[in-house]
C-alpha cells in the first residue's frame, strides 16, 4: 500500500523595572525597560499558569511530531507543537515552526469537536464542519487544490454531530444518521474512487458513531448495534495504486454499545460491558475479547502503557525486554497517582495528553517540536507536566497575527521578533546574516550579542531566542527598540504593546 507519511538565539536583557504594580498587571515603562550595562536585575512578577478551561483532547501521531488540539468551554481550538502542515491555521506551513505553548486557531468559534489525521476537521456548534491544514497546499473551498492553510467551510454537509479523519478520507454523520465521506490530501496523491466533495455513502443509515480505522477505512455503529466496515481495497492498474471502497456488516459485532479509536487501538464495547479489539490480521476474527484494563487502555509511552477505567482511575504498566530487546511480558498495572479523576487520555506522536477534571490538561513523553506544550522545546518528561496557558500578545489594541505564541522564562516575556515589530511600525530585513530594524528612518543592526546604531555605537546585548523557526524577542526589549510601551496584565494572561 502507498500513501504519504503524515508527517534559544536568546537575549535576555537587563530589566531595571521601576515600574509601577497595578492593579491591571505589571507595567514596564519604555524609559525602565532596558539598561546599558549589566546592573542589578528587578525580576517580573508574571508566571506561567497552566491551560485551563478545556472540554475535550485530540491527538494524532505523526511523522513531524504529531499533533493535538485542545477546545476550551467558549469553544475556541488551541494547539501546540509542529505546524509542519499548516495544523496552527495561520495560512503558513513550515516543518521548521513550532510553537511551544498554545496557540489559539483563529477563525474557529463556537467549537465542539475536532478530528485530525492529514488535515484537521472541526465541527461547531451550529452543526457545520469546517477544515483547514495537511500536506498539500491549495484552496480547500474549490476541493481541488488541496488542502486549505486557514479554517474553511465544507459545503455539501449540515446537522452534523460527529467528524472523524481518516488517512484517506474525511467523514461526517448527520443528525439523520446518514454518514458522508469525501477524501484528503493522502487521497489525492493516489488513483481513488473518493469525491473531492462530501458524498453520501450508500447502504449506511441510523448510525449513531462513527471511528475510523487509519488507512483501512472506517467503522460505523447503528442504532441496532451492528456494525458496518466502510473498506478500503487497493491494486495495481497499469503501474499505478488504485483505491476502490466497499461496505460490509461485521457479522460477529451485535449488540455493540460504543466504538471509539485511541491511538493504534480501536476498541468496541458491548452491551454487557465485555470489550473488544479490532483486528486487522487477514483470516482472524475481527473482534477480539479484551480485559477490562486493555479494552480501556488508551495510550503506549516508549513500551509504557496507559489505561483509564470509567471510575477516573489511570493504570499503567510497562513491557518487560529481555537483553536482546524482545518482549515477554508485562509488569503489573499500578495506579498513576497524577493523573487521578483523568476525564480522558489522547496519544499523541510519542507522548501523551490527559484532561484532568479541573479542565487543566497535562503531557508527557518526548518534546520534539515542543509537542508537550510546556513552554520548552526538547527533553523528555517522566512524569505528567501541567500544559501553560497561552499568553496573549495586543499591539496597539489588534493581535499581530504572529506564527507562534509568546513564552516565559524565568519571569520574562519574550515575542516573535518580526510580527510584533512590524505591528509596531518597524520594518525587519536581514543583511549580511544580521537583523535589522528600521523606525522613524533610523535603522539599529542586530549583530550577535550587540546592537549596533547608525552611528556605529554598540549596546552590548546577549543574543535572541529562537523557537525553530520563529526569533523571539523580550518585551522589555522591543518595547526600547521601538520607543512603546508594554504592559503585562496577570489577570487575563496579557502582554500588551502601545
Amino acid at each position: 500500500m502507498k500513501g504519504i507519511l503524515h508527517k534559544t538565539i536568546s537575549w535576555c536583557f537587563t530589566v531595571g523595572l521601576a515600574g509601577a504594580l497595578l492593579t491591571s498587571g505589571l507595567v514596564l515603562p519604555a524609559e525602565h525597560a532596558a539598561a546599558s550595562s549589566s546592573s542589578a536585575q528587578t525580576k517580573t512578577t508574571a508566571q506561567v499558569k497552566p491551560l485551563s478551561g478545556i472540554v475535550s483532547l485530540t491527538a494524532a501521531p505523526g511523522s513531524w511530531g504529531g499533533t493535538v488540539y485542545a477546545v476550551d468551554k467558549d469553544g475556541h481550538v488551541w494547539t501546540w507543537g509542529s505546524n509542519a502542515e499548516g495544523q496552527f491555521g495561520t495560512g503558513r506551513a513550515t516543518v521548521y515552526a513550532a510553537s511551544i505553548s498554545p496557540y489559539r486557531i483563529k477563525g474557529l468559534e463556537q467549537v465542539k469537536q475536532v478530528a485530525v489525521s492529514t488535515g484537521s476537521l472541526a465541527l461547531r456548534q451550529d452543526g457545520s464542519v469546517w477544515t483547514w491544514g495537511g500536506p498539500l497546499p491549495g484552496n480547500q473551498a474549490n476541493h481541488t487544490e488541496g488542502s486549505s492553510r486557514k479554517p474553511v467551510q465544507v459545503k455539501g454537509v449540515r446537522d452534523v454531530v460527529q467528524v472523524e479523519a481518516g488517512y484517506y478520507a474525511y467523514y461526517a454523520l448527520q443528525k439523520d444518521g446518514t454518514v458522508w465521506a469525501w477524501q484528503n490530501d493522502s487521497a489525492r496523491l493516489e488513483n481513488t474512487t473518493l469525491s473531492d466533495t462530501p458524498r453520501q455513502i450508500q447502504g449506511l443509515d441510523q448510525v449513531t458513531s462513527i471511528a475510523d480505522l487509519g488507512a483501512e477505512g472506517m467503522l460505523a455503529l447503528k442504532k441496532d448495534g451492528t456494525v458496518s466496515e466502510y473498506q478500503f481495497h487497493f491494486k495495481t492498474v497499469n503501474g499505478k495504486w488504485e483505491l476502490t471502497t466497499a461496505l460490509q456488516i461485521v457479522p460477529s459485532a451485535r449488540q455493540i454499545k460504543s466504538l471509539s479509536r485511541h491511538g493504534s487501538y480501536m476498541i468496541l464495547q458491548g452491551q454487557n460491558g465485555q470489550y473488544y479489539r479490532w483486528n486487522t490480521m487477514p483470516g482472524e476474527e475481527r473482534l477480539q475479547k479484551q480485559s477490562a484494563m486493555v479494552g480501556q487502555l488508551r495510550a503506549d509511552v516508549y513500551g509504557t502503557y496507559y489505561s483509564l477505567t470509567e471510575d477516573g482511575i489511570v493504570w499503567t504498566w510497562k513491557r518487560k525486554l529481555k537483553a536482546d530487546g524482545t518482549a515477554y511480558g508485562t509488569t503489573r498495572p499500578v495506579k498513576e497517582p497524577l493523573l487521578k479523576g483523568a476525564v480522558d487520555i489522547q496519544q499523541g506522536e510519542a507522548a501523551a495528553y490527559a484532561l484532568m477534571p479541573d479542565g487543566t490538561v497535562r503531557s508527557w513523553g518526548t518534546n520534539l517540536f515542543g509537542r508537550l506544550g510546556i513552554g520548552e522545546d526538547g527533553g523528555y518528561r517522566l512524569k505528567p507536566t501541567a500544559v501553560g496557558r497561552s499568553i496573549e500578545l495586543l499591539v496597539r489594541g489588534q493581535d499581530p497575527d504572529s506564527m507562534a505564541a509568546p513564552i516565559m522564562e524565568q519571569g520574562k516575556v519574550w515575542v516573535p521578533l518580526r510580527q510584533t515589530a512590524e505591528a509596531l511600525g518597524a520594518k525587519i530585513g536581514y543583511s549580511n546574516g544580521a537583523i535589522t530594524m528600521t523606525m522613524n528612518g533610523k535603522t539599529k543592526t542586530i549583530n550577535g550579542d550587540h546592537i549596533i546604531n547608525e552611528d556605529g555605537s554598540r549596546l552590548a546585548m546577549p543574543n535572541m531566542k529562537r523557537v525553530w523557526n520563529v526569533q523571539l524577542i523580550s518585551a522589555a526589549t522591543l518595547a526600547e527598540l521601538t520607543g512603546s510601551k508594554v504592559t503585562w496584565d496577570g489577570v487575563q494572561n496579557r502582554i500588551s504593546f502601545q
